[in-house]
């Protein structure tokens, strides 16, 4: 018992000190060594030096007079559609779909067992596990295109 308590209490003295002494130290970083990209320009690429002259889209909004109005600061919306918001609503709509299909499938599954001989159930029955696995099929095929063509690369 004296060696359980030894080692679990070795264990929380190491996860202290990882959390609060060694993980901050790793991750603290020489704010000296950051340098702007523009101060020096004959390194750079021509869209660097387009990114150099012209500010960007957060920066022009901070700094136009509708930024300081009563209503708040004004900011665009983060985010591409591409990237992020496409994905989260064809993972949504595919996660809505198999839910529905197992659903499907508990209740042909419900319906068969209680049956009881009655041919219009058990067929009733068959025919919503039928059209669940021809679902199941047709979502994983969606699944398998757009994941294709979200991975495609055009370059």
């Amino acid at each position: 018992m004296k060696k359980i308590t030894t080692i679990i209490t070795s264990l929380l003295l190491g996860a202290f000190l990882s959390l609060f002494l060694v993980i901050p130290l790793a991750l603290a970083t020489d704010e000296t060594a950051v340098t702007n990209p523009c101060d020096e320009p004959t390194n750079l690429t021509a869209d660097q030096k387009l990114e150099c002259l012209f500010p960007d889209q957060v920066e022009l909004i901070q700094n136009s007079p509708q930024a300081n109005t009563d209503q708040g600061n004004v900011s665009l919306p983060s985010g591409h559609i591409t990237e992020d918001f496409l994905p989260f609503f064809i993972n949504t709509a595919l996660s809505l779909a198999g839910t529905l299909v197992f659903i499907a499938i508990c209740y042909a599954g419900y319906l068969l067992v209680a049956a009881n001989d009655d041919e219009e159930a058990i067929s009733k029955g068959k025919r919503i596990l039928s059209y669940s696995a021809i679902g199941i099929a047709l979502i994983a095929a969606s699944y398998a295109i757009i994941y294709g063509v979200a991975t495609l690369d055009l370059d």
